[in-house]
Order: C-alpha cells, then structure tokens, then sequence
C-alpha cells in the first residue's frame, strides 16, 4: 500500500499554514524533508514559541511565587505543562523551558533515574509515566545531562506488567518507554537501550493492532481506537505506528491491519480528525474534538510516507 501522493499534495497547503508553526515545521521536515536548518523550518520553529498555547503555557510559568511551590498537585500540573510544551516542539534551550525542566528533575526525579508518580491513587513507578517525562524532558535539553542518561537506562531496564491493568503488562506504557528511547540518538543509544527497543517492538509485534488484542484485565480500552493529541498516558493505534516510524522499524505484515485503520479514518474531505481532546488541551486550543485535526492529519501522512518508504517495489 502506497500513500496517495495527490492526497498529501494536496493536504500540505492547510499544514503549512502559518496559524500552528508546530505543525508548520513538523510537515517541513517530516513531509518535505527539509533540514532543520533550513531558513522556512527555522522561521516555523522560532515562531512556535508565541504560538498562542505556548504562550499560555509560559505565562502560566511566570506567574509570582509559581517556582516556589513543590507539593504533590502542584508538580503533577507542572508535568503536564513540561509534556505539553514538548509535544508542542518549543525550542530547546529557551531560560524558561529549561527551568521548567530543571524544576521537573529536582521535584520528580530518584537518583536512580526514575520518575515515580505523585498521583494520590496511581502511585509508582509506572512505564507510561517514565516514558512520558523522559521523552518529554530530551525533546526540551539541548545539553547532555547525566540525569536523563539514569532516567533512559531506567527506563530500558523497566518490565512492562502494570498494577492498573490487574498485573499484566500494559501495551500503553510498552509504546511510551519505546518513544523515550526514540528521543535518544540514535549514535547515542548505550546496548541497553537498543536491547529494550528490539524487546518493545517485539513484544507490540506479536498483536493485532487494530484489534488491540493485548493482555487485558477487563477489556480491550476503546481509546486504542480513538485517535487524539496529545494522548497523555494512553496511546492508540496511530501513535503506535509513529513510534515505529520514529525508530525505523520495518513494517511487520501484521501492521497492514493497522495502517487500513488510520487510512479508513481519513474524512471526506481528505483529512483526519480529532476524536479525543483532553480537558487541559482542549483548554489551549491544541485541538478540537470532532473537527479536522491537522495534527492527526499530519501525523498519519507520517505514517503513510513510513509505510511506503519501507516496502518493497513489488509490494506496490
């Protein structure tokens, strides 16, 4: 299966809008594959960091007295900002990201490397969280820092089994511990790490995506099948996909299901939208629920360029 070449030409205009330079640069460099030195990706980039949610986000910052608190509430919304801004490409290096940062690894981080949760009823260490903050915290430094090799090393080292899904391991964390690593270069990547992306892709490689058949305490979640940014903790099919995409995986014949999937979402109109916005999101205006998503949009030609890159010429 080949993506439709029309299709995405045609979709690039509405990406490249300059109302969301987020998407902007992403479409750039990932679409059209430009450097990120390039003068259009570098404009797109720079202007992200008064995209209005961004700008939301740092003010919320910069409110007084905002760095001097560090009770349990108050850290876990700082997270969800830090795992915003990073979702939402802003540069690496601004003073302001980079205390956010710092302010997460002094509040949240073990000497071990680990990111335990300080949600009053989801307590631990959970994959889902390590892989969130991890991940989060590599897109935002742009310097090495030791803390963030403990917390990748942490993070190869994890089991997959979850408490909250009664014990089994939980695909949701197994697809964020892999996104993590994904965030490392990959000339960087110590034998721990390669040896954990091989064990993550091959345990998400033995299931039927788009059926989602995996270990389940009480059923299979219908958020694999609702496609949304950000996700947070869950992940679907979609993100699922990326993350393959991210690390160069080559397409396993079980995957085909799963792409089917993301091209049956596409709309009338030759775009995919939003089924799930959460609260703080939909707050920003990252995106709206029900309407044409131009970061699902593009996040899905992604996956189809992936698709079609990999295979075969006789596959078509």
């Amino acid at each position: 299966m080949a993506p439709d070449a029309k299709l995405k030409n045609n979709l690039l205009p509405w990406l490249l809008q300059q109302d969301n330079p987020a998407v902007r640069f992403l479409a750039l460099r990932d679409l059209l594959d430009r450097p990120t030195n390039d003068p259009e990706a570098e404009q797109a980039r720079a202007t992200i960091m008064e995209y209005p949610p961004v700008r939301s986000i740092l003010d919320r910052l910069s409110v007084p007295g905002y760095w001097g608190q560090s009770d349990d509430e108050h850290v876990r919304r700082h997270v969800v900002w830090v795992l915003l801004l990073a979702e939402l490409g802003v540069v690496p290096g601004d003073p302001l990201v980079r205390r956010a940062c710092e302010f997460t690894l002094e509040t949240m981080q073990r000497s071990d490397g680990a990111f335990p949760s300080r949600h009053p009823d989801y307590g631990g260490v959970r994959p889902c969280t390590q892989g969130l903050v991890t991940e989060a915290l590599l897109w935002l430094t742009s310097d090495c820092d030791p803390r963030l090799g403990r917390a990748v090393e942490f993070a190869a080292s994890m089991a997959y089994e979850c408490v909250y899904n009664g014990g089994l391991p939980c695909a949701w964390g197994v697809v964020k511990l892999l996104r993590s690593m994904a965030a490392v270069p990959a000339c960087q990547r110590s034998p721990n790490v390669l040896a954990a992306i091989q064990r993550g892709m091959s345990f998400l490689s033995m299931y039927d995506l788009a059926r989602a058949d995996f270990p389940y305490a009480e059923a299979v979640s219908l958020e694999w099948f609702r496609f949304g940014f950000p996700r947070g903790y869950q992940s679907d099919v979609l993100e699922t996909l990326e993350t393959f995409a991210w690390l160069g995986w080559s397409p396993n014949p079980r995957f085909e299901a799963a792409v089917d999937l993301v091209c049956g979402k596409r709309r009338a109109d030759g775009r995919w939208y939003s089924e799930f916005v959460s609260p703080l999101a939909r707050d920003l205006g990252v995106d709206r629920e029900g309407a044409p998503s131009k970061w699902i949009t593009l996040r899905a030609l992604c996956v189809l360029k992936w698709w079609a890159s990999s295979r075969l010429p006789d596959e078509g």
